[in-house]
């Protein structure tokens, strides 16, 4: 993990910020594609605070949370008072550190909220998904769209040929926009690319 990444990311936190959380609606909307074959557990790429991950939990699945920034698992795990065996925080840059030993794989859904834009290689990254999700799992991209982004916070946004590259390695299941942000569901080809 770079120290550059590394330390916008802990600044970010340390100033008290945080991300949009997830309604209850949306997780309503994005787990009625959950294939109930698949295993119940999740891989929350850039988990931040662990909103997500604690709303999966409580939901009952086994969760994983990880997430590049220290600052921001201190704060996830102070607000979690579940053991590491249901819920577990790490910190790992998954662009360059290894996921081999992660807890709870495969995944029955691989949730990326609002970090898919700050993926330098998203092929790499697609690719690292596609090895971790179970052949029954769901991956569930949750990012702003450049086309209905402000022009000062384009750089968090990603086009809609990026969001080309997801439906180049996933079959898409649905894409949607709530708000500002855009919401692609897939699972895994049989042949990926």
């Amino acid at each position: 993990m770079t120290q550059a990444l590394h330390k916008h990311w802990n600044s970010y936190y340390d100033q008290g910020r945080d991300f949009r959380f997830v309604t209850s609606a949306t997780m309503n909307k994005l787990l009625s594609y959950y294939n109930n074959n698949a295993p119940k557990t999740v891989l929350d790429i850039g988990c931040g605070t662990g909103q997500l991950t604690r709303e999966l939990w409580h939901r009952g699945y086994k969760v994983v949370g990880i997430d590049v920034s220290k600052s921001a698992l201190t704060i996830a795990k102070a607000l979690t008072i579940v053991p590491d065996t249901e819920l577990y925080y790490t910190q790992i840059d998954i662009e360059q550190d290894s996921v081999a030993n992660l807890p709870f794989q495969p995944y029955g859904l691989i949730t990326c909220k609002l970090v898919y834009a700050f993926m330098r290689d998203k092929p790499a990254l697609l690719k690292t998904v596609t090895q971790l999700l179970d052949s029954s799992g769901i991956f569930v991209v949750m990012t702003p769209l450049v086309e209905t982004t402000p022009p000062e916070k384009k750089g968090i946004a990603v086009s809609q040929e990026e969001v080309a590259v997801l439906r180049e390695q996933f079959e898409q299941l649905a894409w949607y926009e709530e708000h500002d942000l855009g919401f692609f569901v897939g699972t895994r080809k049989l042949t990926v690319r």
